[in-house]
C-alpha cells in the first residue's frame, strides 16, 4: 500500500505544471499588479466600493490623518454645488490632463472638489491642518482612473 502512495505523490508532483525559463516570481509580480486610481501617499488605504451604473465610491485614509470620501462616475450631482455660498471660504479651479478640478474650501474646514471631463468625480475631506490640506490635494489631484497607478496590495482594503 506504501508503495502505491509512493507512485501516486511522484505522480502528482510530475503533473503539476512548472514555469517555464523566465517566468516564476515575474510573472507572480504581474499577475498580483494591483492600482488604484489615485497615487497615495505612504501610509494610506484605499477602499472602493462599486456602484450602480459604473459608478463607485470609496474612502482613502490614513491612520491619524485625514479620511477622504469620493464617488466616481455615475448619476450624481456635483458635491461642489451642495456647498452654500455663505459657507465659501474660497474656489479655485485647474484643469489637469483634460479635467478641470473645482476646488471649494468651507468655513467648516472642509475640502470639496469635484471633478469634470470624461470621468467624473466628487471627494470630500475634513482639514484639520494645512499638512492634512496639502495630503488631500497631492492625493485628489494625481486621480486617473483609466490607468491608474501601481499600489501595495496591502494599501487596498476590501
Amino acid at each position: 500500500m506504501s508503495k502505491f502512495v509512493l507512485i501516486l505523490s511522484l505522480a502528482t508532483l510530475l503533473a503539476v505544471p512548472k514555469p517555464a525559463p523566465g517566468q516564476g516570481r515575474a510573472d507572480t509580480a504581474q499577475r498580483n499588479d494591483s492600482r488604484s486610481a489615485f497615487r497615495l501617499l505612504p501610509g494610506y488605504n484605499v477602499k472602493v466600493t462599486a456602484g450602480l451604473e459604473g459608478g463607485g465610491s470609496g474612502t482613502i485614509w490614513k491612520e491619524g490623518g485625514p479620511s477622504i470620501a469620493f464617488e466616481m462616475g455615475g448619476y450624481r450631482a456635483n458635491a461642489i454645488d451642495s456647498v452654500a455660498k455663505e459657507q465659501l471660504r474660497w474656489r479655485e479651479e485647474q484643469t489637469i490632463d483634460g479635467n478641470r478640478f473645482i476646488c471649494v474650501y468651507t468655513r467648516s474646514d472642509e475640502l470639496v472638489i469635484t471633478v469634470l471631463g470624461s470621468h467624473p468625480a466628487d471627494f470630500r475631506a475634513k482639514i484639520r491642518n494645512p499638512k492634512e490640506l496639502a495630503e488631500v490635494l497631492l492625493t485628489v489631484l494625481t486621480f486617473e482612473p483609466e490607468h491608474g497607478y501601481p499600489v501595495a496590495p496591502s494599501a487596498i482594503v476590501h
